[in-house]
């Protein structure tokens, strides 16, 4: 059968157990019948023995949901919070209009509904990574003081101990900078399911992975729900990854984040605009607020620290270059060396495809628009050359045919 039913929930402190039964046509799906989420916030535990049952759930019935949906499956409830039980049918149309050539079908069965209110109200929490989508949004609602809240089991693996630690050390220590509360939920719901049978099942109809075309928007979401309960947050920021007019898909998205709710939290996704535009208000910030930044773009090294190598670290240097800043203000390590093979990176060696070039453009169109002021930048003669890169068609840059044609002579006499 295509159905899943929630068994037990169990609580230790600050974790939470949370075991299932999964209908034989819907195992391939899952690794693992049971979903583990620990909670500490400042390094100490966050005690889940007050949080009802019908809150504990929301993280997995977030991450579970769009797998009832797509197969036209059930899902069984004990108890659920009302907020969310009523909030599904808005978020799912968000998904609705995304696919229109998928039908989100399936059905809940819910025993009780239970209508909660945070323990007290008008905290404020933000998911943050320390790029600059996270930072953006901490940026503009600082003066919220929110909980920064971060997931270990998301981008780092949940048993990935030395990658967690190095993140988690530089996190922290932005948030005591701020003097901000630091929430870190350990979770192992991407382990729970076998996102590769999910891939190969739904990625031709999806056109997009599981995990970036389905997943992770609600499914991040709802970890919050919890820690959210407890420390009276009744708006959960997260951090919008595109803008308006971009022609993708994503499962994180205003028309699916904006309508998720639980226990009179209300979720907001937060600053759907450009990349850049938001480069704009991290500078303007730390200039008004005398906000301390270091950014980490990088998911390339395990130091912490960006290398400066990547498409994405050469990338938000350039950014911030076209916006007459020095990278070095802004967590990046950068000397005329770096930045000149930066330059040269981005020109012969990267892919640009439909997720990239928007951004790439977007960086282009802010040079032109600041090429006078520029000009006196020291940094000028590293970002000069985009003003005539074609990024729809990199291959036609005279540089890069060259190089291109030097490295399969190379591969030949080598090979």
């Amino acid at each position: 059968m295509k159905c899943i039913e929630i068994k037990d929930v169990l609580v230790r402190k600050n974790t939470v157990n949370i075991s299932f039964e999964v209908g034989e046509d819907l195992k391939k799906y899952f690794k693992d019948n049971k979903l583990t989420i620990t909670y500490t916030v400042n390094e100490s535990d966050l005690n889940l023995e007050n949080v009802p049952i019908s809150i504990l759930v929301v993280p997995l019935i977030c991450n579970i949901l769009p797998i009832i949906w797509i197969t036209d499956g059930i899902l069984y409830i004990d108890e659920i919070d009302e907020d969310f039980y009523k909030s599904i049918n808005e978020f799912k149309k968000g998904y609705i209009e995304m696919y229109p050539q998928i039908d989100f079908l399936g059905d809940i069965k819910v025993k009780k509904i239970i209508k909660y209110e945070p323990i007290t109200k008008g905290r404020s929490a933000t998911f943050f990574s320390g790029g600059v989508d996270a930072y953006c949004t901490l940026a503009r609602h600082i003066d919220e003081n929110p909980d920064l809240l971060s997931i270990w089991g998301s981008d780092i693996p949940y048993d990935d101990k030395n990658g967690w630690k190095t993140l988690q050390a530089n996190l922290f220590d932005e948030a005591k900078k701020l003097e901000l509360d630091f929430i870190i939920i350990h979770s192992s719901f991407r382990k729970m399911l076998d996102e590769s049978v999910l891939d190969k099942d739904f990625k031709l109809i999806l056109k997009d992975n599981w995990w970036h075309g389905i997943q992770h928007g609600i499914g991040l979401i709802g970890h919050a729900a919890p820690c959210n309960f407890l420390r009276g947050v009744t708006t959960q920021y997260i951090a919008a990854s595109f803008w308006p007019d971009i022609n993708i898909t994503c499962a994180s998205w205003p028309s699916i984040d904006n309508f998720v709710k639980y226990c009179g939290c209300q979720t907001i996704h937060d600053a759907f605009i450009s990349r850049q535009e938001k480069i704009k208000i991290i500078i303007e910030k730390h200039y008004e607020k005398n906000l301390p930044i270091n950014l980490h773009v990088c998911w390339q090294t395990t130091t912490g620290k960006n290398c400066c190598k990547c498409e994405k670290c050469c990338r938000t240097i350039m950014e911030l270059i076209v916006e007459g800043e020095d990278p070095n203000s802004y967590g990046f390590s950068v000397n005329s060396k770096i930045l000149f093979w930066c330059k040269w990176r981005s020109i012969l060696k990267f892919d640009y495809d439909f997720v990239t070039i928007p951004y790439w453009n977007a960086i282009k169109n802010r040079f032109i628009m600041n090429k006078q002021i520029l000009r006196n930048k020291n940094n000028y003669r590293y970002i000069n050359w985009i003003e005539d890169f074609d990024f729809e068609n990199p291959d036609k840059n005279m540089y890069r045919r060259i190089y291109r044609v030097l490295r399969k002579i190379k591969r030949k006499i080598f090979n």
